[in-house]
């Protein structure tokens, strides 16, 4: 019978730069949807030397402008001369299942532990000004609040948190990493995927899940609405600094890394741990070999990676190869 693979967890590995610790309160003012339609230099790129051998690095944020139009011209030219390209490493935790009824089964589950027991709301839950306040942010988003009620909050949290960027125009990044695999391809350049070889165990990730503690639940909660004005407010700016190609704003305007705590939690697990360690000893296994190998090659990270001073650039320049950037187009 065909193997299915079930990705859960879309959520987990949201990257650092995602989180923020600032705090306001959500008004009307603070909703400005982004719209960048004409063409822009796009995302500035890094290089990693080994003597005369070099890896091109692509840095992208995530979420990005829904209607970025970008400019690939530079980067079509420098891949075309490369021999090997990495896509941005896949963290996703991934279950192997042989039986499909299973599967079924394990996605049932997974909707029933998001959704609160006994039929309670989110009003029957959050503390009064708490549940105000959610009452408040969701109808300045416009969103459907009847559809949200019924999420634990936790799960109501991130909902939340994805509305509020998808109405300010940001989505998740996939077009550059599309764009850059067609590009590869047409100039049939060796597509080298991260292939993390640890499966979950999904009883217990769904068991982690299902016995998270109703405080975690609250504060969760409690921080989304806290910060989401400004945090929004960020990700829409460096988007901006993104899409103009602006390498030192961008690298200036970094995110402070104090984190959000609804991710936070689900980093704890052991498991995902785990997979997070694995993919960066694989990506830098595989870029050191490319390295060694290869005069030029391809690249694309988010931009924690590139920046950050524990990211995989860092790692590398740890390991006596030399970086440059960020360059100007």
């Amino acid at each position: 019978m065909k193997a299915y693979s079930l990705i859960l967890l879309f959520f987990v590995f949201h990257s650092s730069d995602n989180l923020a610790s600032v705090t306001s309160e959500l008004s009307a003012a603070d909703i400005e949807e982004v719209v960048i339609t004409e063409r822009r230099p796009g995302p500035p790129l890094w290089q990693v030397h080994n003597g005369e051998n070099k890896l091109w690095v692509l840095a992208v944020v995530t979420p990005m402008p829904k209607t970025f139009q970008w400019d690939e011209s530079s980067v079509e030219y420098i891949i075309s001369d490369s021999q090997e390209y990495f896509p941005v490493p896949d963290k996703s935790l991934r279950i192997g299942l042989i039986n499909p009824i299973r599967a079924v089964g394990l996605v049932r589950k997974f909707g029933k532990i998001k959704k609160n027991p006994d039929g309670k709301t989110l009003g029957d839950i959050l503390p009064a000004d708490t549940y105000d306040k959610f009452t408040k942010t969701a109808s300045n988003y416009g969103l459907n609040q009847k559809k949200l009620e019924k999420l634990t909050p936790f799960f109501a949290a991130l909902a939340l948190y994805d509305e509020a960027k998808k109405k300010n125009g940001l989505i998740q990044e996939q077009r550059i990493s599309r764009a850059v695999k067609k590009i590869a391809k047409r100039n049939k350049v060796k597509i080298s995927p991260l292939k993390i070889r640890e499966k979950a165990d999904t009883k217990q990730l769904i068991a982690d899940l299902e016995n998270m503690p109703q405080s975690v639940h609250l504060s969760c909660m409690e921080e989304t609405l806290d910060i989401l004005g400004d945090h929004i407010s960020y990700l829409t700016q460096r988007s901006q600094l993104w899409a103009n190609g602006d390498p030192d704003a961008l690298v200036r305007e970094s995110l402070p890394r104090t984190g959000n705590v609804c991710v936070k939690r689900l980093m704890e697990n052991k498991q995902i741990k785990r997979i997070e360690q694995e993919s960066r000893e694989l990506w830098l296994e595989s870029v050191e070999t490319a390295l060694s190998n290869n005069r030029s090659s391809f690249a694309v990270l988010k931009l924690s990676d590139v920046i950050e001073p524990d990211g995989l650039l860092a790692a590398l320049e740890s390991r006596g190869y030399k970086i440059i950037g960020p360059l100007r187009k």
